[in-house]
């Protein structure tokens, strides 16, 4: 569900939660945001287990507690910057733009922030259960991303070919992805051990075992009893760059196809456990090349996602970056 915005969205998206089959991380729901955070866009999902209180809570307040964290970055990370014309001899003007910070430093900052205070809030109400959670800020051409559990974002990019004689010839695909936080990781599991963590494995299926629940997923933000039980709630964060916009020779000469833009897709375990990250890569490409939006390009995914078997909780945010 979409659950506010400073002012009209930049990029369509749509949110779709399933029943879910009770046989994947648990009974929650999944919700989404997409909310312009003054200059910035904010997408994520937030895949809820045991309840949907976990989800909720995170979907509610992500975006003020980006604001919080936001005001307290630019205190702590603006770049000061000498202009000896401009000022008096050993004065320093410091700079109030988002420009100034080291690329991707403050961000990031900002985010891994922002998620440890969500989490502490969390914990201090007693609900119970998790939820998995996956976003990402667009600034300008940077995208910060945080990611804790097995949801996944990634950001796809295409590059023109040309053919012997210079003339364009089609596009190549490719993508970056966030690494999703899974308990068969071997990674994950020495680090539930050493938490004090019970893990079992049924069917080739892993699970935390966590008194009566049997959790699926590594990483998520959780109550005390799944804290206790070796669930992390320690996030990843990433900064991704786009590419230079492709030159007007990417044009083809017959019907005018262009190579697609970049792409931002968020979505939850429920459509990764059943579509690749090519398969959606190159979903996205079609839908834009054949002039499709971002909101029908999500549904799309989300339709592949249902038509593949997929059982779980779905749901995806698709963003259109240029």
């Amino acid at each position: 569900m979409v659950l506010g915005t400073l002012g009209e969205p930049r990029a369509g998206s749509s949110p779709s939660s399933g029943d879910g089959d009770g046989d994947g991380d648990g009974d929650g729901d999944s919700s989404f945001v997409d909310d312009p955070l003054h200059e910035v866009l904010v997408a994520g999902v937030f895949d809820g287990h045991r309840t949907a209180e976990a989800s909720k809570f995170a979907a509610e307040r992500w975006i003020p507690t980006l604001r919080t964290a936001l005001a307290a970055t630019v205190t702590h990370t603006l770049v000061a910057d000498k202009d000896e014309a401009a000022s008096p001899a050993g004065s320093t003007s410091t700079s109030t733009s988002t420009t100034g910070w080291r690329a991707g430093e403050a961000e990031s900052l900002m985010v891994a922030n922002a998620w440890r205070r969500l989490c502490d809030d969390y914990l201090a109400t007693e609900k119970v259960g998790g939820a998995t959670a996956t976003t990402a800020m667009v600034w300008g051409d940077r995208v910060t991303v945080m990611n804790c559990g097995d949801s996944r974002a990634i950001l796809t990019s295409h590059e023109p070919t040309l053919d012997a004689n210079g003339q364009y010839s089609g596009y190549q695909s490719t993508y970056t992805s966030t690494h999703d936080h899974r308990i068969d990781d071997p990674r994950e599991l020495e680090r539930i051990a050493a938490a004090g963590g019970s893990v079992e494995c049924e069917k080739r299926a892993y699970r935390i075992s966590i008194g009566e629940w049997r959790l699926g997923v590594a990483r998520c933000l959780g109550d005390r009893e799944w804290v206790t039980g070796g669930v992390s709630n320690a996030a990843d964060t990433y900064t991704w760059v786009l590419d230079a916009p492709s030159s007007p020779a990417a044009e083809s000469s017959a019907g005018g196809s262009r190579v697609p833009g970049p792409s931002l897709v968020v979505a939850t375990d429920g459509v990764w456990g059943v579509l690749s990250n090519e398969d959606v890569t190159r979903l996205v490409a079609r839908q834009r090349r054949q002039g499709i939006g971002a909101t029908a390009a999500s549904e799309a995914i989300l339709a592949a996602a249902q038509k593949a078997g997929g059982r779980d909780n779905l749901c995806c945010v698709v963003v259109y970056l240029r």
